[in-house]
């Protein structure tokens, strides 16, 4: 072929660009996991809730009728005041009952104090019972009376008082709390995963 000339055969076409998304698999996976984890978490802060305030109420120091005074020998040591109630209570009709429920104690040594379930810096509540609040005895008889400062237009089975079960309540609202965070975390990193980035690659020509 001398110079100058037009290449003889046909010219290959030039290769196409296009924008794709390509998924971060590994980010998936790890958001997946941290899912679990968070789900395990819930459950098991949930499961220990449940069971701590439900032995209460099954094994109770003392027990009462809203507006009944009940008398105990106590120990040196806190109790956790619980309104009773069931399954078939209403949430929003056990949470009205509970800010409203006030307790007066007598302690051994003379001393009186008022519980009122208003104010409550950590609140729970299950199929058994709701908490109203806790106290710390001296040793010997106690008396103590709740009563509802506002009438609820419900009665929920009366009252009981128990050993407390605060810090394993604690440690499950920790767990809980915890599991609820890893899985807004684990949700952001699934939806970055999925969402992926843009690159552009060739395609083979038509």
């Amino acid at each position: 072929m001398s110079l100058g000339s037009e290449p003889s055969g046909p010219i290959a076409p030039a290769p196409r660009r296009r924008v794709t998304t390509v998924r971060n698999v590994r980010r998936i996976k790890i958001g997946i996991g941290l899912a679990v984890i968070a789900l395990v978490l819930v459950v098991v802060g949930a499961l220990l809730q449940v069971g701590a305030l439900g032995s209460q109420v099954l094994n109770p120091t003392a027990r009462g009728d809203i507006g009944e005074t009940v008398t105990f020998e106590a120990e040196a040591r806190r109790y956790d005041l619980i309104l009773n109630r069931t399954e078939l209570d209403l949430i929003d009709v056990v949470e009205r009952a509970v800010a409203r429920t006030v307790c007066d104690l007598t302690l051994a040594d003379g001393s009186t104090a008022t519980v009122r379930g208003s104010r409550q810096v950590i609140s729970t509540d299950t199929g058994l019972g709701a908490s109203i609040g806790y106290f710390d005895a001296v040793a010997g008889t106690t008396s103590v009376r709740c009563d509802h400062n506002v009438s609820t237009g419900v009665l929920l089975g009366g009252y009981t008082v128990a050993e407390s079960k605060q810090s394993l309540t604690v440690a499950s609202l920790v767990m809980i709390l915890t599991g609820v965070l890893i899985g807004i975390a684990a949700s952001m990193v699934i939806v970055s995963g999925a969402k992926g980035k843009a690159v552009m690659v060739d395609t083979p020509p038509t």
